[in-house]
């Protein structure tokens, strides 16, 4: 009976375990160099390892083909070693199921990687058939909004197709020209993300783009670059792979917001001039500003007037980007910039609260992952700017000490506990900033009824 007993608390355990650990694989879009820069976190480590042995919280994978494969391959080793009639060989095993779940992943990876290099040379295929325009935008924040802002602009001339979401990897951006390109398309607007050099540079062999746009360079993913070198080098592989540099725009180089004029920022819009022509845009703070800057730009390269793209820019639809206002009350408000996890994001979201005088104003967030080396100095800025806010709740400890400046922010890492405490804030007059990664759910509770 004791035997049999400690089988099955083991067996639950090891489930449990495998669980979490395909889960955070996936998070990870089972990369290596992604899951090794997560863990080398002091904090991320620690969390890791306490939540794998958490039975009051179960974690789930999204069930794609690749995460059940692994999942079962996981649970099958484990599961089987755990049924060994040895109460420390079970303790063992249960000790080593994130080299199993790692194992697991590896061992399915080979026939997703060839599924993959074979989705990529059909799209390859597919775009040297293709006789329109691609424009390609990378950067290291900002290329999601690019993307959206420009495809309405030119969408309001000429027949446009643009990635999905934030589909911005290789097989992201081939899954899009095989299902939703139909070749008779005027431009492809092609967003386009990395982790390390070469990536933008084999995204681009695949879509040959003739223009392009790099909306900034920051510290977004530092950590897995390397240095600031190899991340400036990474995203300029874009421009390279143009015709012609005429065709680039890169920020701060052929873009900037001093170009602009009279700017006013609104709680819902933002009015600038430019090269005598009056915009009003449906747009949360400053900083995207400068990107629309890149997108006149643009427009204009391919045959749009200014007035055009002004009337373009007015009726451009704010829910397809990132930050969001949702009212949630009588003059309550959530901005969610839940998407956007760089350092000059933030930095433009709190200089956006400070239009909403008269508003209690509270931030909610875990802080910016990947920072490497300018992680600390980073979030100590932020941390000093953050001095201006009512009420901070952190959700992750990794560097809650910097950001901690003003001495009274509070770390909040429970879901329930975060849920109940935001909304104990909840009332007339309050803007609550959610910056940052964090579930979807959250924002959802906040929003429902208190």
């Amino acid at each position: 009976m004791t035997d049999f007993l400690t089988f099955l608390i083991s067996l639950v355990i090891v489930v449990h375990q495998v669980l979490y650990w395909t889960y955070l694989w996936q998070l990870k879009e089972y990369r290596r160099d992604r899951f090794l820069a997560g863990i080398a976190e002091r904090s991320d480590l620690s969390r890791a390892l306490r939540e794998q042995f958490n039975l009051l919280k179960w974690y789930r994978p999204r069930w794609t083909a690749r995460a059940i494969l692994s999942l079962l391959l996981g649970l099958g080793v484990a599961g089987f070693l755990v049924g060994e009639n040895n109460f420390m060989f079970r303790v063992l095993v249960v000790l080593l199921v994130p080299v199993v779940s790692a194992v697991s992943v590896a061992v399915v990876t080979p026939p997703f990687w060839f599924w993959k290099e074979v989705l990529v040379y059909r799209a390859g295929v597919k775009m040297k058939k293709f006789k329109g325009g691609v424009i390609g935008i990378a950067g290291s924040y900002g290329k999601s909004s690019t993307k959206e802002i420009l495809k309405q602009v030119l969408s309001s001339k000429f027949k446009v197709q643009s990635t999905e979401g934030n589909d911005n990897s290789e097989i992201g951006v081939a899954q899009t020209v095989l299902r939703k390109l139909r070749g008779d398309e005027d431009f492809f607007v092609v967003e386009m993300g990395a982790y390390r050099r070469g990536e933008i540079k084999k995204i681009c062999e695949m879509v040959r783009p003739k223009f392009g746009i790099v909306t900034g360079i920051g510290d977004q993913h530092l950590e897995l670059f390397g240095s600031q070198e190899n991340l400036r080098r990474a995203k300029m592989e874009l421009v390279e792979a143009l015709p012609s540099r005429k065709n680039g725009l890169v920020a701060e180089e052929d873009f900037s917001l001093g170009e602009t004029k009279s700017v006013r920022v609104l709680r819902d819009y933002v009015e600038f001039g430019y090269a005598g022509e009056k915009f009003a845009v449906p747009l949360v703070g400053k900083q995207p500003v400068r990107n629309v800057v890149a997108v006149i730009k643009m427009a204009r390269l391919l045959g749009m007037s200014l007035p055009e793209i002004s009337a373009a820019l007015g009726k451009f639809s704010p829910d397809l980007i990132y930050p969001k206002i949702k009212k949630i009350g009588e003059n309550e408000y959530i901005i969610d910039n839940s998407y956007n996890n760089s350092f000059e994001s933030f930095f433009s979201a709190l200089d956006y609260l400070q239009i909403w005088e008269g508003f209690r104003k509270i931030v909610v967030t875990p802080g910016i992952m990947e920072l490497g080396e300018r992680g600390k100095a980073d979030h100590e800025k932020i941390g000093r700017e953050l001095k201006a806010v009512d009420t901070v709740l952190v959700t992750h400890d990794n560097f809650f000490s910097e950001l901690n400046a003003s001495m009274d922010a509070q770390l909040v890492t429970d879901f329930r506990e975060l849920v109940e405490k935001v909304r104990s804030y909840r009332g007339k007059n309050v803007v609550i900033l959610f910056q940052g990664k964090m579930p979807k759910a959250v924002l959802t509770a906040v929003e429902g009824n208190r």
